[in-house]
């Protein structure tokens, strides 16, 4: 066996065999320790195979570890980005609902004042044709408080007073019924809201004629619940 004999079986040899061993032992037992000694180099063989397969896996395992810490954190960072311009663009989207809203108001509110501007300029042109249409005062009266009538919304009533003397007297109406007018075809100085309205010489609006203590016993039984008075001017004086 000479030199290639295994350092394991070696030390087993030398620990149960005499020195001389060599010269002593059968063919068959010479042939026995060949077949072992062969056994130990190949299993040192294969043990070392084995550890390059699992440093091979280790590192393998090591590699794929790294790329998957790798996936995760540039998964993580495209999520953390994308949450990022998700939020950017939510608060984009709310800013332009709000800056859509308050144009959506402005055009509303110029909407509105555009229809009531139609509606007054309509209110001009009908009393202005019927200047032109007709010289007589009460033709013109009648063409106004009808274009008020239509133009205006919510308008149940309307009615036009001149000062005569020291009476309000009602020149034209829409509205009302025959007990009001009955009542205040002639409204005496200083009495009411037609009287407010031409000696204070500014319109007069109220909303709520329950909380009103203006309105005459006429308008009350007639259930007015609002109403806006406005004063006619020839020059500086209120006459209506």
């Amino acid at each position: 066996m000479g030199n290639n004999l295994h350092s394991l079986l070696k030390k087993q040899i030398k620990t149960h065999l005499r020195d001389n061993w060599e010269n002593d032992l059968p063919k068959d037992i010479d042939k026995f320790l060949s077949t072992i000694n062969s056994t130990y180099y190949n299993f040192d063989k294969e043990t070392e195979k084995l550890e390059l397969t699992i440093h091979s896996k280790t590192n393998e395992l090591e590699k794929t570890s790294t790329v998957y810490r790798t996936s995760v954190e540039d998964l993580e960072l495209k999520i953390d980005q994308r949450t990022q311009e998700l939020e950017r663009l939510n608060n984009e989207l709310k800013t332009e609902i709000e800056e859509r809203k308050r144009i959506e108001s402005i055009l509303t509110k110029n909407l509105v004042k555009t229809s009531k501007i139609s509606k007054y300029d309509a209110i001009i042109s009908s009393v202005t044709q019927s200047v032109h249409q007709s010289l007589r005062l009460k033709d013109v009266l009648e063409y106004a408080v009808d274009s008020i009538s239509k133009n205006i919304d919510s308008v149940m009533q309307a009615t036009i007073y001149f000062i005569e003397d020291d009476e309000a007297v009602m020149q034209v109406h829409r509205g009302f019924s025959k007990n009001y007018i009955k009542k205040a075809a002639r409204i005496s100085r200083g009495k009411g809201l037609i009287w407010k309205t031409m000696l204070e010489k500014k319109p007069l609006f109220v909303l709520d004629t329950a909380k009103d203590d203006t309105i005459g016993q006429a308008g009350i039984d007639m259930g007015i619940s609002s109403y806006i008075s406005v004063p006619l001017f020839h020059g500086q004086k209120a006459i209506g």
